[in-house]
């Protein structure tokens, strides 16, 4: 997610939105299991013939100030709060073979470290090809309830191959437990102290727990990172193609979320569908003037603000918001103290969420002006 302009751009602006992006990137052959490190060429080879394998790479990106298609860039590039950049200059990262072709086709790979070799199979096309079918007929029928299900079910599977172990749960002390319970907003206090934009608590009884987060945290039984890493890196290149097709075609692009796009013009109708899978959508089409761009996840359409994250948003009011962590995972454990928590009452996490209005994925200076990528070293 990227905001490229800061503002009102006083454009017409089309928004576009992918039709089922991650179960669309599922599609076709995934890494299912790691063979051999391989030489460099292989990986070269690769971008011009197919090959029987799919590559992982180490590389060294040098993307240069001027780039045209400076929001390509690799993966897991952090800022210090956690939020992934896809920056300019010149850093070291592991790619996907898909985004070391796009990389590779820019002239932005300057050296290739390593190169692992997976076997490659089709795992997914009958379960997403058959569900988006069905999927399509609740549409027609007006089966909402049922589409809301297919749709989950298409989307849901991926990240099951990503998914972590659930974290643990810590004793707060009698302080943090005090200044927790007596004021809604205590929990902004423990932000700071424990470097997390969200701290989690779970109160049973006149017990109060703090989830723990542990970065090292071990997969799950069934994931398997090769795919849920290769499904999202298919996914962004789907969509920084796009973007590059507009701004290849002349366009700006003011605003990119996860599967959506904010243009100055029109996709080619041959990348266009209202149904195809993969296929772009034009979701709508916004008025001159109509729309405000703030930071990532926080935008305006007419007098509509969406903050992700943040129910029913104005501008940049506060929003307090009561939800039940974990709930779902307690009651079907298998684990008889988990479920016993249930027996406590509802439980609770009061938690209050104030917009920023801060970029801090891109460098802005000034309103109503486009944005830049954070440069590396």
């Amino acid at each position: 997610t990227d905001a490229f302009f800061s503002g009102n751009p006083e454009r017409v602006i089309y928004k576009y939105d992918v039709n089922s992006l991650y179960p669309f990137s599922m599609l076709g052959d995934m890494p299912i299991r790691y063979v051999q490190r391989a030489p460099v060429n292989m990986l070269i080879d690769a971008v011009e013939t197919s090959s029987r394998f799919i590559y992982l790479s180490e590389v060294t990106i040098n993307i240069p100030e001027d780039a045209k298609h400076a929001f390509i860039g690799g993966e897991g590039i952090k800022t210090e709060k956690g939020e992934l950049i896809f920056p300019i200059g010149e850093y070291k990262c592991w790619i996907w073979q898909p985004m070391f072709e796009l990389l590779y086709n820019n002239g932005y790979i300057k050296e290739i470290h390593t190169v692992y070799a997976y076997n490659r199979h089709n795992i997914f096309d009958d379960y997403v090809l058959s569900l988006y079918q069905l999927r399509e007929q609740y549409k027609k029928s007006g089966d909402l309830a049922r589409d809301l299900l297919v749709k989950i079910l298409l989307n849901s599977l991926y990240g099951k191959f990503g998914q972590r172990e659930h974290i643990g749960w810590e004793l707060a002390d009698e302080y943090e437990r005090d200044v927790i319970l007596r004021d809604a907003r205590g929990i902004e206090r423990f932000e700071e102290v424990y470097d997390d934009e969200f701290v989690e608590y779970l109160q049973v009884g006149n017990t109060l727990y703090r989830a723990l987060i542990h970065d090292d945290t071990s997969p799950s039984a069934n994931s398997v990172m090769s795919i849920a890493g290769y499904i999202t890196t298919m996914a962004r290149s789907i969509l920084w193609s796009a973007m590059a097709q507009i701004l290849d075609d002349g366009g700006d692009i003011y605003y990119c979320d996860t599967d959506s796009i904010f243009s100055s013009i029109e996709l080619p109708p041959s990348q266009v569908s209202f149904t195809e899978l993969g296929k772009w959508k034009l979701e709508e089409t916004i008025p001159k003037g109509d729309a405000e761009f703030v930071a990532p996840k926080h935008y305006r359409i007419s007098d509509k603000w969406t903050i992700k994250g943040v129910r029913n948003p104005s501008g940049n009011s506060r929003h307090n918001q009561v939800i039940f962590p974990n709930f779902i995972t307690d009651l079907t454990s298998k684990n008889m103290l988990r479920r016993s928590r249930l027996d406590s009452g509802a439980i609770i996490t009061r938690i209050v969420k104030e917009p920023t209005g801060i970029n801090g994925k891109r460098i802005s200076i000034g309103d109503d002006m486009p944005t830049y990528p954070i440069s590396m070293g």
